[in-house]
């Protein structure tokens, strides 16, 4: 580049016009194959766009809700929850000690009624019974000895 150069031609140069170059002839089949990726591509892109612009919508709809939904667990349902909690709690403290005294009368009972379902199902089934013999009498042996009956 010389000192001598101009703006001007420093602008021609760099910024040469744009010539028209001799396109081949379209209809083979790698165009055709590269046509119909291209149209996929637009397409996938378009479907992104409606994409983004549906969870936008989507989201200044749920962004308020979500607020409103926090405030409201944050606000009113802890403070309830912990309420309740801090009562119950303290009638167990005073109750603990007829709690499980009735508890251990549940589990009595519940014992009970179990050990009658099976005295019950023994006197109609005699499984037991049978089970017991069936042990002892595959330990006996039996054999014919000649001698007096």
């Amino acid at each position: 580049m010389a000192i001598s150069d101009t703006v001007w031609e420093r602008l021609a140069r760099f910024n040469a016009p744009h010539r028209r170059r001799r396109r081949r002839r379209r209809g083979g089949f790698g165009v055709r194959l590269l046509d119909g990726a291209a149209a996929v591509l637009r397409g996938l892109g378009l479907l992104c766009v409606a994409l983004i612009i549906g969870l936008n919508a989507l989201a200044r709809l749920l962004i308020p809700v979500a607020r409103w939904l926090g405030r409201f667990v944050w606000f009113r349902l802890l403070p309830a929850l912990g309420r309740l909690t801090v009562g119950f709690a303290s009638f167990l403290w005073w109750r603990l000690p007829e709690l499980v005294v009735a508890f251990r009368r549940v589990i009595l009972l519940i014992c009970l009624a179990l050990l009658g379902v099976a005295v019950y199902l023994e006197a109609r089934t005699s499984y037991l019974e049978a089970l017991l013999f069936s042990h002892l009498n595959s330990g006996m042996n039996v054999a014919l000895q000649p001698g007096p009956s």
